[in-house]
């Protein structure tokens, strides 16, 4: 159980680390243009309309949280407004 995720899915991972990696904040790449095609009728995926979100947003992260660094990033990426309220729970791991 020491390894064991916790309420989220592999392809929830790949989308995160789609969107890390080409830093901007498009639906799901399903790897191929034409796999694009077929989910969006587009060969790439469409970006979300981040400037409609209108609702403050908190991210509490723990010390020993090794994905806290670029999850701060991507929440970043996601506020175009402020504020963008963290705060450190200095000894809880992802998992806490």
């Amino acid at each position: 159980m020491s390894h064991a995720t916790s309420a989220t899915s592999i392809r929830d991972l790949v989308h995160f680390g789609q969107m890390y990696k080409y830093q901007n904040t498009a639906r799901f790449d399903y790897g191929s243009p034409e796999a694009n095609m077929k989910q969006y009728n587009r060969t790439t995926p469409p970006e979300y309309d981040i400037s409609r979100a209108n609702t403050p947003v908190s991210l509490y992260y723990g010390g020993n949280d090794w994905l806290a660094d670029s999850q701060v990033r991507l929440l970043s990426m996601f506020c175009n407004y402020d504020p963008i309220i963290t705060s450190q729970i200095t000894d809880a791991g992802w998992r806490d």
